[in-house]
């Protein structure tokens, strides 16, 4: 490792990420990632500064408290820093994607071009962004004063993990769009129109979500 800035894998982008292209949505798109991002960052990341001096009082995406006093940045706490984030980027992955195909919809815009660019945005506008400042966080925590000189975490296995559960999801839904419903497949047991559980398996979506799914058609299994 070295000390040089994390650097983006281009393995997963999405073939999209370099068109100029754009839809109504895509304000909006941003400024919701935006506010989940900076959210996450706020209320989830930030206070791991603090590991060393004040100790940290947190919950995870469950709501189970992760608490740490007098401990240095090192073993199990780094261990539950990388390992704790994963959840909050799933959830936020799955309800930006199901609110853009709501709103496409609402508003009589192309969902599936709606979908792909929300994808887009959120594999640079949310996971790497997330990755990229907790590698830095990560530096910092474990260098000190002499963080600068530390080396960074390679953050590819997390951040490309990440965007295969993004295209996966993308992909359920873009499925979902084509595809025409098979008679006596109920909807709510479709997986496209699912939240995740917490041991990262899909549940039933709560009635106002699946209200959009009223409208599409679902693929057979």
């Amino acid at each position: 490792m070295s000390g040089s800035q994390p650097k983006r894998s281009r393995a997963n982008e999405p073939a999209a990420i370099l068109s100029g292209e754009c839809t109504p949505l895509r304000p909006l798109t941003e400024q919701k990632i935006v506010e989940l991002r900076e959210t996450l960052k706020r209320d989830k990341l930030k206070p791991w500064l603090w590991l060393s001096s004040r100790g940290l009082h947190i919950t995870d995406f469950y709501g189970k408290p992760i608490r740490y006093s007098g401990v240095a940045y090192q073993g199990s706490p780094r261990l539950v820093f990388w390992g704790f984030i994963k959840p909050f980027l799933q959830d936020a992955i799955v309800k930006t994607l199901d609110e853009t195909l709501e709103i496409s919809h609402a508003r009589g815009y192309e969902p599936e071009a709606c979908i792909k660019e929300a994808a887009m945005l959120l594999y640079g506008g949310l996971i790497w962004d997330v990755y990229v400042s907790m590698a830095n966080m990560d530096r910092k925590l474990r260098g000190g004063r002499n963080w600068k000189s530390a080396g960074s975490k390679d953050i590819t296995h997390d951040a490309n993990e990440m965007v295969s559960f993004l295209n996966k999801r993308r992909d359920q839904i873009i499925q979902g769009l084509k595809a025409e419903r098979p008679k006596g497949v109920a909807r709510h047991n479709h997986p496209a129109t699912a939240r995740l559980t917490r041991k990262g398996n899909l549940r039933p979506m709560t009635p106002r979500a699946r209200q959009v799914w009223q409208m599409l058609p679902i693929p057979s299994s």
